[in-house]
């Protein structure tokens, strides 16, 4: 009796001991992979595994994520990637867990628009504000720059010279300082309990509103080659690499005027002719570059007095009157003009080039501006060789050129 009490106890014993030590209770979890690396947008499984094995234990898994605007998790373990970052996504059963490091890598945008809508914005006394929007035909917007439809833009403001009235041609830079030619870097602001970006951004319209990626740094370069090619190498806030490039003329809102006005901002005349010229008692020569028809572009140009040709070289229009290799400015009693039929139009800043090729032909290359706010190119259509020279008289030495230069 005493033996079978004791085998009963031991049975017992053995039961309360099973029972404390319950197979479904997880003693640890691992997760796999460790850590990985992905794209935005990009969606890959995490799977957990939990020791000892209990279909119990699993049915219990939990997932969050340490941060969700880098990445988020289902209850299945998916992980997909928002933006650029770095999070840590955990797995647990019970009160047992494991993490798996997780990097979003920043995203690059290469895009390529063939529309641009521009828009005049606050002027100061030495600068003005344009914005320029680059886009496709996804997207229009009207002249309260409101967005129709839905796609990708970049919206840049631009920091030109305070007398242009166009898009000027050259290297613009990000930068804080609000300087001519530089791109205003983008901005979130709060205003009311909204949320509202300035500046320059990537921007994207959907059903659900709108996203931005601020621009931070980088560079803009516009050029014109029948149309503005505006190439863009920017960073944003995150070092997002954003490459666009647009070719197009742009739709231009001016100020107040309710009607949009599309324009070829820079119209590209062809020189056929080049007349060189002595001047009286100052200290310049007139080149004029005829094109075709009756139009015509007059520099006064100032050169080296130990020349009797026309230098090869670069002028650009400036108020020092004593540098040669520049162009009259306004300010000056003489005065560039662009000539079109019976209007004459002073110059009020200009670029030439002048350059000859293997043949010793000249080849010009001319940016102006005109008081009236009008912007032009100036270009060969075939190489001039024949120079028309037209001294003033009693003015000598006479300018000529030098086939020998």
């Amino acid at each position: 009796m005493k033996k079978s009490f004791y085998i009963l106890f031991l049975c017992i014993a053995l039961l309360v001991s099973h029972s404390c030590d319950d197979p479904s209770k997880v003693k640890s979890v691992f997760l796999s992979p460790e850590n990985m690396q992905l794209s935005v947008g990009e969606t890959r499984q995490i799977e957990m595994f939990a020791l000892p094995l209990s279909s119990i234990a699993y049915n219990s898994a939990a997932w969050v994520s340490s941060n969700p605007d880098v990445a988020v998790v289902d209850s299945k373990g998916n992980v997909t990637a928002v933006y650029s970052g770095e999070c840590m996504i955990i797995g647990q059963m019970s009160n047992v867990y494991d993490t798996c490091f997780v990097k979003v890598v920043t995203p690059t945008y290469k895009i390529n628009f063939n529309k641009m809508t521009m828009y005049d914005a606050d002027s100061e006394d030495d600068k003005k504000l344009i914005v320029l929007r680059l886009h496709d035909n996804s997207l229009s917007f009207d002249k309260e720059g409101n967005a129709i439809g839905n796609g990708l833009f970049l919206n840049l403001c631009l920091y030109i010279p305070i007398s242009r009235d166009s898009l000027p041609l050259g290297d613009f830079v990000v930068s804080n300082s609000g300087n001519q030619y530089t791109v205003a870097p983008g901005e979130i602001k709060q205003t009311d309990g909204r949320y509202y970006v300035t500046g320059s951004y990537l921007g994207q319209y959907t059903v659900d509103g709108l996203s931005v990626v601020r621009v931070a740094k980088g560079d803009v370069n516009i050029a014109f080659e029948g149309s503005y090619i505006v190439d863009c190498k920017l960073f944003g806030a995150d070092n997002e690499e954003i490459d666009v490039n647009c070719i197009a003329i742009p739709n231009y809102y001016r100020g107040d005027d309710t009607q949009d006005v599309q324009s070829i901002y820079y119209t590209d005349y062809l020189a056929e002719e080049m007349t060189l010229q002595a001047e009286p008692s100052v200290n310049h020569i007139k080149l004029t570059l005829n094109c075709a028809g009756d139009t015509s572009v007059v520099f006064l140009a100032r050169v080296p007095l130990s020349v009797n040709y026309l230098p090869l070289g670069k002028y650009v229009t400036s108020v020092d009157i004593y540098r040669s290799f520049t162009l009259l400015s306004t300010s000056n009693t003489y005065q560039c003009t662009f000539v079109t039929g019976d209007t004459m139009s002073v110059i009020s800043d200009a670029t030439l080039s002048v350059t000859r090729d293997e043949d010793k032909k000249y080849l010009f290359e001319a940016h102006f501006s005109t008081v009236d706010n009008s912007s032009f190119v100036v270009s060969k259509a075939d190489n001039i060789r024949k120079v028309k020279i037209n001294p003033k008289q009693t003015v000598t030495p006479f300018f000529f050129i030098d086939e020998s230069y």
